[in-house]
């Protein structure tokens, strides 16, 4: 766990902020994830433990040992381009075309490749085809989801795709490599003069220039500027939650094309000290538009001082949830008392949650518990590293059913920092958020009071909680839930799609 308390988050966003709002800043500077603080979720923290302490000559070898691996890492990959050189260009897009919306999703399975049902954008190419729009989709594959090609259209067969490759041509490779270390350098010479966590962050920031990370970021954005100079899209449409890619991939688009329209869509949840998107950097890496899922978050936004210049409307979200009304054949028991588990697409998050709820399942034996992945999890993976998923009680469902079948099932759902609860409870399902000792809150509903939602510490919490569920009359916990639901409806609104076309 992290030992980055609040005030100590504050300070390291804003000194990373510093390097990368510096006139000296570079857009090898700004490929540097590192330096981009997205929010308070610890595993995002990992990577900044240790700088707020005094530099030791330990940590000054292991900084250095790690910048050797770094090197030999990126020329193994430069080898493997070398062997494998007639693929090389397999990420350049070969068609030449005029499209009005070029948008910038995530490969999370193989459905999603094959049925063009996206995850963030849902329904929308369609709805922009049907007003005489067309629509360009780049998909970015960080799980390396295996799939039938790079380029094509969607199930739909109208909506053409490009799916972006881990790798590029061997000049581009070493273009990178040489300006990653270049930028390396200038950062540990601006180090000298600094002193405390100024020149920490430097040198934490000059040893990621040289991670794969900020490599990954050059990647991505070199294939959106060769399909820009392609297809010279009026529209760039990104996921935003402020990531070095995004912005970097505005600059970009830009180089190639200056009139384009850089939108970027605010599609999940923003936790309580959520920070990389908030904040502005140079105009080229701004962009232009942000589209938001809900009018909560529309708000937060609009609030901000360094967005105050960007226009900032309502786009709503495919997460927007109409309660389903599910036949008997999807509930087993309608006096079951179901519980459903909600991680994030994280490994670590997927592994405490579930050994928590395997805890209150051993608990609570006439209670269901149901797990339900993020797309880009495999439970395959997680039980390999995780003997006790082998091993699951009769109460412990996998689910292989639809959310809204999952939800239908549920009364209570267990969750930290997914994004998915905000959807259960707009169907009404308590929420039950479980809170770590010593650790900032990741909770997406962090606005809502203790009355309705509920922060556990403990399993034994938990089984307070549902067995004396049946205790508490409808009347006294009606308005409650009504406010809650209420409130999650206001994160995630139905889409309209109208937005987009409005949008100059």
């Amino acid at each position: 766990m992290t030992n980055i308390n609040s005030e100590q988050y504050k300070l390291l966003c804003k000194t990373c902020d510093d390097v990368l709002l510096d006139s000296s800043s570079t857009p090898e500077c700004v490929s540097i994830s590192w330096l981009h603080v997205i929010r308070e979720q610890p595993i995002y923290l990992k990577s900044y433990q240790g700088i707020f302490s005094s530099n030791s000559l330990t940590r000054t070898c292991k900084e250095f040992l790690l910048r050797i691996i770094r090197l030999v890492l990126w020329l193994k990959k430069i080898t493997i381009s070398l062997l494998t050189i007639k693929l090389d260009s397999k990420y350049k897009f070969q068609q030449e075309c005029q499209v009005d919306y070029l948008f910038v999703s995530h490969l999370l399975n193989n459905s999603q490749y094959d049925s063009g049902n996206d995850f963030y954008f849902s329904d929308t190419f369609g709805s922009l085809l049907d007003a005489n729009k067309t629509s360009f989709v780049a998909l970015l594959n960080p799980k390396n989801v295996v799939h039938s090609g790079n380029q094509g259209a969607f199930g739909d067969g109208i909506t053409p795709h490009f799916v972006m490759s881990n790798k590029l041509r061997l000049k581009d490779e070493f273009s990178i490599l040489y300006r990653l270390i270049k930028e390396s350098f200038r950062l540990r010479r601006l180090s000298i003069k600094k002193t405390g966590l100024s020149k920490n962050v430097l040198l934490k920031a000059s040893n990621e220039a040289l991670s794969q990370s900020s490599a990954n970021n050059f990647r991505i954005a070199i294939q959106i500027q060769s399909l820009v100079k392609k297809i010279r899209p009026k529209f760039i449409v990104v996921t935003h939650e402020g990531y070095a890619w995004e912005r970097l991939s505005f600059s970009m688009a830009r180089s190639v094309c200056p009139d384009i329209c850089c939108i970027g869509y605010q599609h999940a949840a923003i936790s309580r000290l959520q920070h990389a998107i908030f904040r502005s950097l140079a105009k080229e890496y701004n962009p232009d538009i942000i589209l938001t899922a809900g009018t909560v978050t529309k708000k937060r936004l609009e609030d901000s001082i360094d967005l105050k210049k960007i226009p900032i409307y309502l786009l709503g979200s495919p997460r927007s949830f109409v309660n389903f009304r599910p036949s008997n054949k999807f509930i087993d028991n309608l006096n079951q008392i179901t519980c459903l588990v909600l991680p994030e697409g994280i490994d670590s998050e997927c592994h405490l949650l579930f050994d928590f709820s395997l805890r209150c399942a051993l608990m609570l034996p006439g209670v269901k518990f149901i797990w339900r992945l993020h797309p880009i999890i495999s439970y395959r993976d997680l039980s390999r590293k995780n003997n006790k998923l082998q091993r699951l009680p009769e109460n412990i469902i996998l689910s292989n059913s639809s959310f809204e079948e999952d939800i239908a099932r549920s009364q209570f759902s267990i969750y930290r920092g997914s994004t998915a609860i905000i959807t259960a409870l707009s169907s009404g399902i308590q929420p039950i958020y479980l809170s770590l000792q010593n650790e900032m809150t990741i909770d997406p509903l962090f606005e809502l009071d203790n009355k309705w939602r509920k922060i556990v510490t403990t399993s034994e919490e938990v089984q307070k909680l549902i067995v004396g569920s049946d205790n508490l009359s409808s009347d006294h916990l009606r308005e409650d839930k009504n406010i809650a639901i209420g409130y999650a409806k206001s994160l995630f609104t139905p889409m309209n799609h109208k937005t987009l076309l409005d949008c100059k």
